[in-house]
């Protein structure tokens, strides 16, 4: 049976998921109302929507949720939110005052708790967005756009700023690894004839 202690385990994966997949700050995480800045789509999808005044630096940003994701706060919603004060409330993640979201305090202590005891890591929420940028800069170092568009800065000046020289230690292991792959390519079939001795 759901209980008060489970809907709180994962009210904090939730929010840890979205942490994730919309790296967005921990304000804009307490504040996802349903129908406001959590919209359905007809698909049954749903989408993180900031408008200009919700975010820091005055710029509009939406994120489309992962199906699995979805699936995630779907279960969260139909059955353990209603534990948590949820009944009738618009917030993704009520608060004990009825009528208001939980705190940022609260909000933030909760996934720190969580990754601490299940992972044995000091993360912060700010620190899902560096690590999202970590993991498209490894992936690719000349990533900036993309890191920008993700994180919504407003210039691609602030995203180079914050992230210089993340992307150095991934461009030396991709150069590493093209010519790893380069080695590893079998030979020409004339330069290998050539040093045997024969003719084609």
């Amino acid at each position: 049976m759901p209980t008060r202690g489970l809907a709180l385990q994962l009210q904090t994966a939730v929010a840890i998921e979205i942490l994730i997949m919309a790296p967005i700050r921990i304000k804009n995480l307490r504040e996802l109302a349903l129908g406001i800045r959590l919209l359905r789509g007809r698909d049954g999808g749903l989408t993180v929507v900031l408008a200009e005044d919700d975010a820091k630096n005055e710029l509009a940003h939406e994120v489309e949720l992962p199906a699995p994701t979805v699936k995630l706060i779907d279960l969260y919603l139909k059955v353990y939110r209603l534990l948590l004060g949820g009944d009738g409330s618009p917030w993704l993640f009520p608060g004990q005052v009825p009528g208001h979201p939980k705190t940022d305090v609260r909000l933030r202590e909760q996934i720190q708790n969580a990754v601490r005891t299940h992972c044995g890591l000091a993360i912060n929420p700010q620190l899902f967005r560096h690590l999202a940028a970590m993991i498209m800069l490894l992936d690719n170092p000349t990533a900036h756009g993309q890191v920008q568009r993700v994180l919504a800065h407003k210039s691609l000046g602030t995203t180079q700023q914050y992230y210089a020289g993340m992307e150095t230690r991934a461009a030396v292991q991709h150069h590493d690894k093209l010519v790893l792959e380069m080695r590893a390519e079998p030979e020409p079939l004339i330069a290998s004839r050539r040093r045997r001795g024969t003719r084609g």
